[in-house]
Formats: structure tokens, C-alpha cells, sequence
């Protein structure tokens, strides 16, 4: 499933949110919850989160780095299931590591989802909008390095 498109969600009492139906099935073993590296949240399929694992697995522990990175992505990590109702509770610590309080941008960005605030999704879109040609040219050349080494 390709996750796309922004959608504002209102979180209940107890911190739970809703997953959209047409999302619904890329969860049916679970959903792994981590902190993303713009202050949101990013959801993972279980397989994904496998895969995040592996290449991580992958990097030189006796890099200070890699080390880093698996304490930032997997000490906060939590594996949920989606309940009967379609939702999840979002551990505290990811609510708050976000700024989330009761309600929730859910944003795809391809093969995962993010969860903003809403205030800090609107930063961060002004920020792409503004920056996006240069983005766009950066990327281009480093694929063009890429290319030029194989």
C-alpha cells in the first residue's frame, strides 16, 4: 500500500486514534510507532519496521551514529494492535515528543505514515512549499552521483 494524502484526526480522551478505513488492512498484524526525525511521529507496517531493523542491523555498530540511531528509532518504539474499533492508543511519550495533545495530522509519505501536530505540519509544509526547488535539485544531483558511481 502506498500511504498518501493529509488528514486531520481528533484524538479521544485516553490518547486513541482513529485509523482510516482504507488504511486499515496494511495493520491487520499490528502497527509500530516510533519518534520520527522532524518531531512527529512515523507508523510502520510490522514488516517495515523488520526492514528498518535489518538495515539498521546492517550498520557498523562501532559507529557512534548507528548506535545513536537505533537508540533514537527503537527506544522509543511501540508495537500495537489495532482494536475492533479501527484505533490505537498513542503512548504518551510519543504525544508528547510530538506535541500532539487531541488532535493529529496523519500524513502518508509513501511506505509509512506520519503523525504531526497540526500547527507543526503547517511549519513544516511552509518549509517544503518554500524550499521545494531546491530540494528537488539537490535530490536530483545526488542521483545523478549515484548513478555516475555504478
Amino acid at each position: 500500500m502506498i500511504f498518501s494524502g493529509e488528514f486531520e484526526h481528533k484524538l479521544d480522551k485516553q490518547g486513541r486514534l482513529n485509523i482510516p478505513s482504507r488504511y486499515r488492512t496494511s495493520f491487520l498484524k499490528g502497527i509500530a510507532l516510533t519518534r520520527g526525525y522532524d518531531q512527529c511521529i512515523v507508523a510502520y507496517t510490522l514488516e517495515m519496521m523488520q526492514n528498518l531493523a535489518k538495515d539498521i542491523s546492517k550498520m557498523p555498530n562501532t559507529s557512534s551514529y548507528t548506535r545513536k540511531l537505533a537508540r533514537l528509532t527503537f527506544s522509543s518504539a511501540y508495537t500495537l494492535d489495532v482494536d475492533s474499533n479501527g484505533r490505537i492508543l498513542i503512548p504518551s511519550v510519543l504525544r508528547n515528543y510530538a506535541n500532539i495533545s487531541n488532535k493529529c495530522m496523519m500524513v502518508g509519505t509513501g511506505d509509512v505514515l506520519e503523525l504531526w501536530d497540526p500547527k507543526l505540519w503547517e511549519i513544516e509544509k511552509a518549509n517544503i512549499n518554500k524550499n521545494s526547488e531546491k530540494i528537488t535539485e539537490f535530490l536530483s544531483k545526488q542521483k545523478f552521483i549515484l548513478e555516475e558511481r555504478n
